[in-house]
C-alpha cells in the first residue's frame, strides 16, 4: 500500500541535522554538566577535546585555544570536572573527488572566468574543496547553496515591498507572507555565524591532525620494525661476527684439542710409569741391591763361571754402589748348594 505523503514535511539529511542544531541551540542554555574527562586530546592547533562521561553516558566536547588559555589547570584523563558550556550539533562534511573537480582547474576555464564581465562567484564542490577557479572569480561561496544564499534577495526587503500592497493585495498578499516567511525561516536555520564555521573548520582540522598523527605514528613502528629486523639480519651476516664465531668455534676446539692431549699424556704417563716399574723389577741394579753383583774380565766380559778363569786374572766386580778390582787366587767349582 502505497502512503499519500504530500500532506507531510519530509526532511533532508542535512535538514535534519540544521533543525536539531537549532533547536539544541536555542532551547537550551549556557548550561553547567559535571563528569569524569576521557579521551583527552591537544592537538598542534591548540584546541581541547575531550569525552565527558557518568557511569550511564558521555559525551564530547570542544574547548577552543582562546578559551582554554584561561584555564588555571591541566587537564588529565580520569579529572572529575564541572564545565559550564552550550550544546550543539557538530556536522562534520566531505570532499568532491579530484576527478569531479578538475575541469575547474583547466587554465581555459579560469581565462575565461577572469575575463567574463559579469561578475563570478564560485562555488564547486564543498566547503572544504579548493579550485584554481575560486582565486580568479569575483567571490568564492564554500557550497552551491551559499552561492545561492548570497545571490538571493534579503526577505525583510521582500516583505517590505508588499507592505505597499496590502489594502490591495491582502488575500494574495497573507499566502505570498506565509510563503516567504516559510523561506525566512528555513534560510536563518541554514545560515550561520561565521565564528561557528571557523569553530567547525578547527574541530574538523583538529581531527585530521589526530588521524595524520597516528597513521604517522603507526608507520614509524612498522619502520622500526623493519628497520630493527633487517639490522638483526645485516649483524648476523656481518664479516666481523663470522670471524668472531669463527674464533670461537676455533677457541672450543682447541679446548677440546687440549683436553684431549691432556687425557692422553696422563695415559702415557700411567703406562711409563707401569713399565719402569717393570723394569725396575728385573734391572740388573735392582738385584745388585740385594747384594748380589757383577764380575767382569780385564775385557769387559761377564764371568759366568769359574771354567776360564785362571789364578792370577784381574777381575772387576759391580755392585749397587761401585766397582771393585781384585786379583783371583784361587778357584773352586763349589756350587750355591754347597757341594762339588
Amino acid at each position: 500500500m502505497i502512503e499519500n505523503t504530500s500532506d507531510r514535511q519530509i526532511f533532508s539529511v542535512s535538514e535534519l541535522n540544521r533543525t536539531v542544531r537549532h533547536l539544541l541551540e536555542s532551547k537550551l542554555p549556557m548550561l553547567w554538566v559535571e563528569g569524569e574527562i576521557s579521551n583527552f586530546a591537544r592537538p598542534a592547533s591548540g584546541h581541547w577535546y575531550l569525552t565527558l562521561k557518568d557511569g550511564q553516558a558521555q559525551v564530547r566536547c570542544a574547548m577552543f585555544r582562546n578559551s582554554n588559555m584561561r584555564v588555571n589547570f591541566k587537564p588529565a584523563n580520569g579529572t572529575q570536572v564541572l564545565v559550564r558550556g552550550r550544546v550543539g550539533l557538530y556536522e562534520g562534511r566531505g570532499g568532491g573527488s579530484l576527478e569531479d573537480l578538475w575541469p575547474f582547474n583547466e587554465e581555459s576555464v579560469a581565462r575565461a572566468i577572469f575575463a567574463s564581465e559579469i561578475p563570478m562567484i564560485s562555488a564547486v564542490g564543498h566547503e572544504i574543496d579548493f579550485t584554481i577557479a575560486d582565486f580568479v572569480a569575483d567571490l568564492r561561496a564554500p557550497t552551491p547553496s551559499a552561492a545561492a544564499e548570497l545571490i538571493s534577495p534579503d526577505g525583510e526587503d521582500m516583505l517590505n515591498q508588499f507592505e505597499g500592497f496590502e489594502l490591495l493585495l491582502a488575500e494574495a498578499m497573507a499566502r505570498k507572507t506565509y510563503l516567504l516567511s516559510q523561506q525566512v525561516s528555513n534560510l536563518h536555520k541554514r545560515l550561520q555565524h561565521p565564528g561557528r564555521k571557523l569553530q567547525e573548520q578547527a574541530q574538523h582540522l583538529d581531527h585530521l591532525d589526530i588521524r595524520l598523527r597516528r597513521a604517522i605514528n603507526s608507520k614509524l613502528q612498522q619502520q622500526r620494525y623493519q628497520m630493527d629486523s633487517l639490522q638483526g639480519k645485516l649483524s648476523r651476516l656481518h664479516p666481523a661476527n663470522a670471524i668472531i664465531n669463527l674464533q670461537q668455534l676455533v677457541t672450543e676446539y682447541l679446548k677440546r684439542m687440549s683436553r684431549g692431549i691432556t687425557q692422553q699424556i696422563e695415559k702415557k704417563k700411567i703406562k711409563t710409569s707401569q713399565a719402569m716399574h717393570l723394569l725396575d723389577t728385573v734391572s740388573p741394579l735392582k738385584t745388585l741391591g740385594r747384594g748380589y753383583s757383577i764380575i767382569r774380565n780385564d775385557r769387559g766380559a761377564v764371568v759366568k763361571s769359574v771354567v776360564g778363569v785362571d789364578v792370577g786374572d784381574k777381575l772387576k766386580s759391580q755392585v749397587a754402589d761401585g766397582e771393585i778390582y781384585f786379583t783371583v787366587d784361587r778357584t773352586t767349582d763349589r756350587g750355591l748348594s754347597g757341594s762339588e
